[in-house]
């Protein structure tokens, strides 16, 4: 419901500005109502990693397959340290038992 997006951060400005618990009250029934019970308990988690590399390559030309630039491990070309910024995101879900979380796969969602 991509329409919910910003929700809790919309009830945290109310508080911090009118500092209303009845105001921020009925948002969060009136949020609770709209997520629905079927996805009450439905969480996305994320994880942005960064990966340092040490990194080699090659440049060929695609017509031909001649090799045009080596900085390979095996020619002794120097590595190149470079820095991936990874986006991975799980969903949960809550279990039979009501107490525990079932996680789904972690999926890259961004390079």
């Amino acid at each position: 419901k991509p329409h919910l997006k910003g929700s809790y951060q919309k009830i945290e400005k109310e508080f911090a500005d009118s500092k209303s618990y009845n105001t921020v009250k009925k948002m969060t029934y009136d949020l609770a109502e709209e997520i629905g019970e079927a996805d009450a308990y439905r969480r996305t988690v994320i994880a942005d990693v960064l990966l340092t590399c040490s990194e080699y390559y090659q440049l060929r030309d695609l017509s031909t397959g001649s090799l045009l630039d080596d900085y390979s491990m095996e020619d002794g070309g120097e590595e190149e340290i470079v820095v991936h910024n990874v986006r991975f995101e799980v969903t949960t879900e809550k279990g039979e038992d009501g107490l525990r979380k079932i996680a789904g796969s972690w999926k890259i969602v961004d390079l």
